[in-house]
């Protein structure tokens, strides 16, 4: 919903850290998480090195504010808790 009212008016939507969301994700998957040094970004992560390094922090305010988006749906953080990513057919079947 947001983003394709995003796309309409070219808003940002927000900004989480990337650490946070591989932690989240870690816990499910029960994998560490450790950080990769800003100058082994590219080689660690290949063309997404160029994404991941970009720091553009925003807040939904302004969106809100201008499209009069009210979110509806859970928060990030709140979705990935719900486990549903990580069930077996979400993950894939291993072949």
């Amino acid at each position: 919903e947001i983003y394709t009212l995003s796309l309409h008016d070219a808003l940002p939507i927000c900004h989480i850290p990337l650490r946070e969301i591989a932690q989240a994700i870690g816990r499910h998957l029960d994998l560490p998480v450790r950080a990769v040094p800003m100058g082994r970004v590219d080689e660690h992560f290949g063309f997404l090195g160029m994404f991941l390094k970009s720091d553009t922090p925003v807040s939904s305010a302004h969106t809100r504010e201008v499209i009069g988006w009210a979110p509806t749906q859970p928060g990030l953080f709140e979705d990935i808790n719900k486990g549903h990513y990580f069930a077996p057919a979400a993950v894939g079947n291993g072949s």
